[in-house]
């Protein structure tokens, strides 16, 4: 299964990139809290075209060609998820809903 990492910068909700995963029916986990930017890089699992819609509502855009370029010209790395791997995602964003819910 594919998985994408991104520096998640939302000054208003830090934490938005939850609802993202939730709405495109993809596993997220931080993998670094404080990124090169500052802002938390977190890794988005799962089908290709629900990569392609989180990062086209990353970018604010339905331009295919700008989701494409952007892909391209990021490096964002398309890899192989381990069993391992995958498994600790899908506890991770299990405890981020049980988090989110008793809000």
């Amino acid at each position: 299964m594919p998985s994408i990492e991104l520096d998640w910068a939302d000054e208003e909700d830090p934490r938005s990139w939850r609802q993202v995963a939730q709405d495109h029916n993809v596993l997220a986990g931080v993998v670094t809290a404080r990124g090169p930017n500052n802002w938390p890089v977190v890794s988005f699992t799962g089908d290709e075209q629900s990569l392609r819609d989180v990062v086209a509502e990353y970018l604010n855009s339905d331009d295919p060609s700008e989701i494409d370029e952007f892909m391209q010209l990021t490096l964002i790395e398309v890899r192989k998820v381990t069993e391992h791997q995958l498994r600790k995602l899908i506890r991770e964003t299990i405890m981020n809903i049980d988090r989110h819910k008793r809000r």
